[in-house]
């Protein structure tokens, strides 16, 4: 039996997470913004939503990667965008043998819906060549009609769901709408439009199939039906999830299941943020994202009762960064992926006899505000995952964030003893142009120089980087402090295994020179008795920022004399 509300395990088990080739780069043109992988984990989608194509900015494109041997080789062609701003591979959804995704952009414009309306594509491997599935879908309502802003596909891609959740339906203004759309004669034919029932309820948000495509899950994060605990009002953003099924031809109806809503709690929730059903239909995961009060769920319906039962419900690490999430297809397992400071970091649970359990370690991202984890996906029993952070910049003197992708796989064995690598920082003296003496070593639990995966930050830091001479491992960096304080610099390391250590340097920059007054005007000053003076003032000239003050009458610097004549 699971424990409900179980809390995934302080630390790793049952296996550990080893990288699978090298890492997966953006380019100049764009950075990785999603993506996919298959359920043998072998093929992965990646997408760069502001990616150009020559003087088209932002059309966006979408690459495939193949495990091949040794490495990840990109298969098949590179597909672009059709126009500037299209945000082509905006989403991206993939099959499960992975030779076929369904990807959209959702800022194209379309013959079928006009300017902004958004289109949706699906392209199979046939002979090592992207090709066109069916037609292009256009949205069918112009300005931001954000078609594709969620898709889904089922396990051999012949159905697709689209989710539109800005649309102005039946239900009102951002009620949202889902369509869904099966391959006839090598073109879709649309199933059944459902509409968002209530203004704002950004229906459509997110949406999942089960692999046969005959049920859906559909989050809308507006909803504002939730009584608000302090003072019993509702909310906006609270948000629900809805299982549609198709009980008959192209028919669709949701009798079956009940509406999922949040618990009643403070604040905003945009629960169904992220919603993923398992292969077979007995398990959903919900994402709620909300800034306050991120969590992941998992609900499970064994016997397909029409009854959820709740089986977990996971925090995220910090919820002042919101995350992803993602099932696996056989629902054993979930990641879950946030953006944290430092560095990001993807976690991955799986279901054990009675609970649920962090497996393997956390696996952090490789460079501060990188943004890793907000990309993340697992493969169909939860053996290999991958994630990526969008604002990863490989080479910071271009100025360019590349984005990054990592395919991680599970292997037998433990983590080693849970060590963070050690820094040791060279001792220094104050300058006031101050270049730091850098770090002189930092090493792992093995005794392995990383040194050069260190990374520093700090106030005021100038684009300049020199190597020492005597020792190319070690960095110095180069700062500016123009302003009297303490300031702080930090190096942090990070090891194979992705636990990290800080090391600090206190730098305080103190102001002890004296400020340089000037008189304007004479130093004696002669007026007559009941004449009207008015003080000339005084020049200052010290760094930075010494200032006289003033105080009613005179100023607090005694650099004037005021002669007061005797009465009469």
């Amino acid at each position: 039996m699971i424990n409900p509300y179980r809390f995934g395990t302080e630390g790793p088990a049952g296996g550990l997470w080893v990288q699978v080739h090298d890492n997966i780069y953006g380019g100049s043109d764009g950075s990785v913004y999603s993506s996919a992988i298959n359920d043998a984990g072998n093929r992965i989608i990646v997408s760069a939503r502001d990616g150009d194509n020559g003087p088209d900015i932002n059309s966006g494109y979408v690459k495939a990667y193949s495990n091949v041997g040794s490495e990840w080789l990109q298969v098949g062609q590179t597909l672009y965008g059709e126009a500037e701003y299209n945000y082509f591979g905006g989403n991206v959804n993939i099959n499960n043998s992975g030779d076929t995704f369904i990807t959209s952009a959702y800022l194209a414009s379309s013959n079928t819906g006009g300017q902004y309306s958004g289109k949706v594509y699906v392209y199979k491997l046939i002979n090592g060549t992207w090709s066109p599935v069916g037609q292009t879908i256009g949205g069918i309502q112009g300005g931001l009609d954000k078609l594709g802003s969620a898709t889904a596909i089922n396990a051999d891609g012949t159905r697709i769901a689209i989710g539109n959740w800005n649309y102005t339906s039946t239900g009102g203004q951002r009620a949202g709408i889902v369509r869904i759309f099966k391959l006839v004669n090598d073109a879709w034919v649309l199933m059944q439009t459902i509409d968002g029932p209530n203004t704002d309820d950004q229906f459509g948000f997110s949406i999942s199939f089960n692999s046969a495509g005959t049920e859906i899950a559909i989050g809308a994060t507006g909803n504002p039906t939730v009584v608000d605990l302090a003072d019993s009002e509702p909310l906006e953003h609270e948000g629900y999830v809805d299982i549609y099924e198709n009980t008959s031809g192209d028919v669709w109806q949701n009798n079956k299941y009940p509406r999922l809503f949040p618990s009643p709690r403070d604040g905003w929730q945009r629960f169904g943020s992220i919603v993923r059903l398992s292969g077979d239909g007995t398990r959903l995961l919900v994402h709620a994202n909300d800034a306050s009060v991120a969590y992941t769920e998992i609900y499970e319906d064994v016997g397909k009762t029409g009854e959820w039962v709740k089986l977990l419900r996971e925090p995220v690490l910090n919820s002042s960064n919101y995350g992803t999430a993602n099932l696996s297809t056989d629902g054993s397992s979930f990641i879950q992926g946030q953006s944290i400071e430092p560095y990001g970091v993807a976690r991955v649970f799986s279901e054990t006899t009675e609970t649920w359990e962090q497996i393997g370690q956390t696996v952090y991202g490789t460079q501060p505000g990188d943004q890793w984890g907000s990309v993340a996906a697992i493969n169909g029993d939860g053996s290999v995952f991958v994630a990526g952070g969008p604002q990863h910049d490989e080479e910071p003197q271009d100025g360019v964030s590349e984005g990054i992708v990592q395919v991680w796989r599970k292997e037998a064995g433990e983590p080693p003893v849970t060590q963070a690598p050690v820094i040791t920082i060279i001792e220094i003296t104050f300058r006031e142009y101050y270049q730091d003496a850098g770090v002189e070593i930092a090493v792992d639990e093995f005794g392995t120089d990383i040194t050069a995966d260190v990374t520093v930050t700090g106030a005021e830091e100038v684009e300049r980087r020199d190597q020492r001479a005597n020792n190319p491992r070690t960095f110095q960096y180069e700062f500016n402090f123009r302003l009297p304080g303490v300031y702080t610099i930090r190096y942090t390391v990070r090891d194979a295994y992705g636990r990290y250590s800080n090391a600090y340097r206190t730098v305080t920059v103190v102001d002890d020179v004296p400020p340089t007054l000037a008189l304007l005007g004479e130093e004696v000053v002669s007026i007559g008795q009941g004449s009207t003076y008015i003080e000339a003032g005084v020049t200052f000239d010290n760094w930075p920022l010494d200032v006289p003050h003033l105080q009613s009458g005179f100023y607090a610097y005694d650099y004037t004399q005021f002669i007061i004549p005797p009465e009469n």
